[in-house]
């Protein structure tokens, strides 16, 4: 094997200017890519659709930022229903609201008026 291969600085980071984006912010934690400063990023990292709409930390989706999702992942689907922590399935999560008497209360109402 050609001695080249063993050599050459295997162990050396990448300087900041090599890397971009999710890349840098997985190799410096706390430092997100340029679009992401500019719009404001304040840890992990997210698209700058994200951003724009706010997101805080951990990764989402534009959809579930839109809809206030905080941490954690789950689909647009399940944000849409309301979740809040975790994974949940859409399903699940849209059972709960439906089995929520103060929801189904206000349903009620709603069609009444």
């Amino acid at each position: 094997m050609p001695a080249v291969l063993s050599g050459g600085g295997g162990g050396k980071r990448p300087l900041s200017s090599d890397v971009h984006g999710p890349q840098l912010a997985l190799q410096n934690p706390g430092t997100e890519g340029q679009i992401h400063t500019v719009r404001g990023g304040k840890a992990g990292f997210v698209s700058s659709q994200q951003q724009t709409l706010g997101g805080q930390h951990g990764l989402f989706s534009s959809q579930q930022q839109t809809l206030g999702r905080q941490d954690g992942l789950v689909s647009s689907q399940q944000q849409t229903c309301g979740g809040q922590h975790g994974l949940i399935s859409s399903q699940q999560q849209l059972q709960q609201t439906v089995d929520d008497p103060a929801y189904v209360n206000s349903i009620h109402d709603s069609v009444r008026h």
